[in-house]
């Protein structure tokens, strides 16, 4: 026998009174059916001890549980086990309320008699965590709705400049042209409204095989020469194994995550006196791994967490696809997007997109090199609609167009393309700039048509000027009249390097 004393009358007294003004607590016997209820059970649930004894306690059932919640009780504490969890009931007025529940097997020689139920009401706690869980909901609905909202604003504004083109094209061009420039302005909008899907279903269209390595190339050789970006930008690529890998997909999605990866490192680089971006691809055990650095700053602390929200920018505006589009564009291809490295202390960002990919056997194309057009025009304008225009025309007279960053660059492609360059087309809102770029485009090539287009301009037609022979295209203009200077460009005897024929 124990050696340990009894506890006197009193102190088990006292004990059974704290735990009878602290615990709601009952007696049930085998059959569960109440027979005893303190008066802190009484007091919660607002019924008698009469009304409680002798009742089982379905009569508390809030209707909030499934059968195989309490079926799960009943089993662990039959089969002699201890239950404890949470439970929400209902008082006889109707009230819900939850309680922090022990329910134990008492036992006599061995067999269950009685099981003892102690709770705790936690009401309140409940209460104020589904308020705290609806204010979390509300805010990332709200987060949500403001990403998609800022999303719309940007397809509105190019749909609005899209439609500003096709006003002004179905009253100034001919009916072929027309078909024509209506077609890639409708497939422009439709490119909208998939990428809005692409955002909002995650949506993977058209999956067939392709390279990765020739779209990554031709993505680092469109941000060569896009609009803005340093002349001394070096581009490093690295790309392991040899065999390279192949994708099943949607190849014009990927190129476009691809695509927005570089521009936004080339953006981030931008300023710096050796601007550099680094893009590596690594192929192992069916996933390829491409990551793109740059050595700029880092994305700053406070842009970090919501870097892939919809259109998010670390300049405040959003750009292009968009990071959070080109995150659902890699999920929907079983991948993965993240910021892999903030950057920060003298390091740039890496991001990081993994694929799904699958080894070739033959040998992986070579390095890409783009095919140089028969003749190129470089176009100096900064609207988006005009230079779509200014596009579609050169384009039917089969030229290529290319968007010098700004007018020095004009001038030092000029100097480089020798003779493939057809022409040049400007914006002459800048007279200063517009004068001296005209100048020096004459001393590369004193043959070379040059295009001036402005609101500001007074005259359509060609005027002479101190460095030569110009055409002017006051806006609006007709896009055959551009057309037909460009075809003209295009069979031009004296538009070959430097002046010659």
């Amino acid at each position: 026998m124990s050696n340990t004393p009894l506890l006197p009358l009193e102190i088990e007294s006292m004990v059974h009174s704290v735990v009878d003004q602290e615990s709601i607590v009952a007696l049930t016997d085998r059959r569960g059916e109440i027979v005893y209820a303190n008066d802190r059970f009484c007091e919660i649930s607002g019924y008698s001890r009469r009304e409680l004894v002798g009742q089982n306690h379905r009569l508390l059932k809030s209707g909030l549980h499934p059968p195989e919640f309490y079926k799960a009780l009943w089993t662990t504490i039959v089969g002699g086990r201890v239950w404890r969890g949470e439970i929400c009931n209902r008082a006889k007025g109707g009230d819900l309320y939850w309680v922090e529940t022990t329910i134990a097997p008492l036992r006599v020689e061995g067999l269950i008699t009685h099981f003892l139920a102690l709770r705790v009401d936690i009401t309140a706690r409940k209460a104020a965590e589904a308020e705290l869980n609806e204010k979390q909901k509300r805010e990332e609905e709200e987060r949500r709705m403001a990403g998609l909202g800022r999303m719309a604003d940007g397809v509105l504004h190019d749909l609005s400049n899209i439609l500003t083109g096709v006003m002004g094209l179905v009253a100034e061009t001919r009916t072929d042209e027309r078909n024509a420039m209506l077609q890639e302005s409708i497939g422009r909008m439709a490119q909208l409204t998939r990428t809005l899907r692409d955002y909002t279903t995650g949506r993977l269209s058209k999956p067939e095989p392709f390279r990765l390595r020739p779209v990554l190339a031709c993505a680092s050789s469109l941000v060569r020469y896009r609009k803005g970006v340093a002349r001394n930008l070096s581009i490093v690529e690295s790309h392991d194994p040899a065999t390279g890998c192949e994708i099943v997909g949607n190849e014009a999605q990927v190129f476009e995550v691809a695509l927005n990866l570089m521009v936004n490192a080339a953006e981030a680089v931008a300023g710096l006196r050796q601007p550099e971006i680094r893009i590596s691809s690594v192929y192992a055990a069916g996933r390829v791994v491409v990551r793109v650095e740059d050595n700029g700053s880092g994305v700053p602390a406070d842009a970090v967490s919501g870097i892939f929200e919809p259109y998010s920018s670390t300049k405040g505006r959003g750009r292009g696809l968009g990071l959070s589009v080109a995150r659902r564009i890699a999920e929907a291809h079983s991948g993965e997007l993240h910021l892999e490295s903030p950057g920060g202390g003298g390091r740039g960002a890496c991001f990081r997109l993994e694929l799904p990919a699958r080894a070739l056997t033959g040998a992986e194309p070579g390095p890409f090199e783009p095919s140089a057009p028969r003749r190129v025009v470089l176009v100096s304008e900064d609207d988006a609609e005009v230079r779509h225009l200014i596009e579609i025309a050169a384009n039917a007279s089969g030229l290529s167009v290319m968007y010098p960053g700004d007018h020095a660059d004009m001038v030092a492609l000029a100097a480089k393309m020798g003779g493939v360059l057809a022409a040049a087309v400007i914006d002459s809102c800048e007279v200063d700039s517009e004068q001296g770029t005209v100048a020096c485009l004459r001393q590369l090539a004193p043959g070379l048509p040059i295009l001036l287009i402005s609101g500001t301009l007074s005259e359509r037609g060609a005027r002479d000027t101190p460095w030569g022979r110009v055409d002017s295209f006051p806006k609006p203009f007709a896009v055959q009249e551009l057309s037909a200077a460009l075809v003209a460009a295009a069979h031009s005897q004296s538009a070959g390097p430097f002046g010659q024929s």
